[in-house]
């Protein structure tokens, strides 16, 4: 979102928040857990500074090419009411992953 609430967002409390995100991740394909920290692609949904919802995607394509990725959330009680001041929707992402060191890359 680019624009602050001008109001309460208010959602169905059964319904189901459906999120789409292309994305494009060149990366290693392996991860050495000994070596490396590595975080797999990762959106967490904020409702202001509180984490409501976090999904990791773990086989993300990781060649460079463009990946459309849904996530379908379950809307429940903690969700239904959005407060404009304080309780502005957020996506975070994370990823962290070692990266692509190939031929193509001498």
């Amino acid at each position: 979102m680019q624009e602050n609430l001008k109001q309460d967002l208010y959602l169905d409390g059964n319904g189901t928040l459906t999120f789409e995100f292309v994305v494009s991740v060149w990366s290693a394909d392996a991860c050495d857990g000994d070596q490396q920290e590595c975080i797999p692609l990762t959106f967490t949904l904020m409702k202001g500074s509180t984490e409501i919802a976090k999904q990791e995607f773990p086989n993300v394509n990781k060649d460079g090419d463009d990946e459309v990725i849904q996530w379908n959330l379950n809307a429940n009680e903690t969700m239904e009411r959005w407060n404009r001041s304080i309780e502005e929707p957020e996506i975070h992402v994370q990823f962290s992953w070692p990266g692509y060191n190939g031929w193509e890359c001498i």
